[in-house]
């Protein structure tokens, strides 16, 4: 486990200014909320389907890993990641 996954956090990289900012979100709604909230100024986050339309997944060079991009925020996640939350909690099947 990586220091990223114990703390919960998806990094989203400002291709901007190249600062880092950490949302407890997947990569996917982690791109979507530092567009709207750094680019935009909108904060109202209930409204932040309106924006995932306009995400770019492309394959990455490194098999299995997928680059998001929104305006100018952007994340690299392993494509079965794209929309788990890294916090989530991973609940054991009974069964087993």
């Amino acid at each position: 486990m990586d220091k990223k996954e114990q703390l919960g956090l998806t990094a989203v990289f400002d291709l901007r200014d190249g600062s880092f900012t950490g949302y407890s979100l997947s990569p996917f709604d982690a791109v979507v909320a530092a567009h709207a909230q750094f680019e935009l100024r909108d904060y109202n986050t209930w409204t932040y389907g309106k924006y995932h339309d306009r995400v770019i997944v492309r394959d990455s060079i490194k098999p299995g890993i997928v680059c998001v991009t929104l305006g100018n925020m952007t994340t690299l996640a392993k494509k079965e990641d794209l929309h788990v939350c890294p916090w989530e909690p991973i609940i054991p099947d009974p069964a087993h």
